[in-house]
């Protein structure tokens, strides 16, 4: 089969391939799962945390974001892939500086300033999860505390006072034994959180990558409820290893409505010969 024209966006750090399927031609012609694993090879192929795809969307002129993680698993919602998705629309003419487009957590609102981009999240139902818990496990810094969420997808969030203390080997393996907790059936992403100097500093261990990713948009909105749970203000500048996402929560009885801004910048343009891959 031929190549396929692909482009390359971060949003701080978290990488994506993104694929044009408007007319279907991707997703009818080839194994999304497959193509994705090798997609996202570091070594092999292009090098990402996940491929998007622009598809037509089912409601009037909207686009819909399609996800594929990096271990071929469809994902639901991607808080940075969105935003590099609305900076892709924008770029391409297909939208304006304020593209409407369609995701598994329902329409989302972007605002497009260069390499800028917001997102109104809309809100998320906090029934179903729980909220600021101790978490006793020897692993663990003492007085962690644990919650529990859908952002579109499953978030845990461990709050510490400081996770410096903590080998970068024990915190992958909590990572990894959180991320298959069994009050989480469905697997969830686990952020690392702590305080500091009037932001959080976090880190995220992410579903369908297996490992810490440079940053997690709806990871980043998840440690941000908490933290306005937990008495702080909004919003909330939200600290990743590859950038800072800036997070707006507002508390409405038993929902959260929420934004996220922050980068998504492009690295690349090219066709991926993929026969052979």
């Amino acid at each position: 089969m031929a190549g396929l024209h692909f482009w390359k966006v971060h949003g701080n750090g978290n990488d994506f391939v993104i694929l044009d399927d408007r007319i279907g031609e991707v997703s009818r012609e080839r194994d999304l799962p497959s193509l994705t694993v090798r997609a996202c090879a570091r070594k092999t192929g292009l090098g990402a945390d996940g491929v998007l795809l622009i598809q037509e969307g089912q409601e009037g002129d909207l686009f819909r974001m399609r996800l594929f993680n990096a271990d071929g698993s469809e994902g639901e919602m991607c808080g940075n892939g969105a935003r590099c998705f609305a900076r892709m629309l924008h770029r391409l003419g297909l939208a304006g500086a304020e593209p409407v487009f369609l995701t598994g957590l329902g329409p989302v609102t972007a605002q497009v300033e260069g390499e800028r981009v917001r997102l109104e999240m809309g809100e998320i139902d906090l029934a179903g999860g729980w909220f600021d818990e101790p978490l006793e496990d020897r692993d663990l810094p003492p007085g962690t505390r644990w919650s529990f969420m859908k952002v579109g997808v499953p978030h845990a969030v461990l709050w510490a006072d400081s996770w410096q203390d903590v080998p970068e080997g024990t915190l992958r393996w909590i990572g990894k034994k959180y991320r298959h907790h069994p009050r989480c059936p469905q697997g969830a992403n686990v952020n690392f959180a702590a305080p500091e100097a009037g932001a959080l500093r976090v880190r995220t261990y992410e579903r369908g990558v297996e490992d810490f990713t440079d940053s997690c948009g709806t990871g980043s909105c998840a440690c941000g409820v908490v933290a306005v749970l937990r008495g702080g203000p909004s919003p909330v500048e939200v600290r990743n290893p590859g950038g800072m996402n800036l997070v707006g929560c507002r508390i409405q009885g038993g929902k959260a409505v929420l934004s996220l801004a922050g980068a998504a910048v492009f690295v690349a343009e090219g066709v991926w010969e993929t026969e052979g891959a």
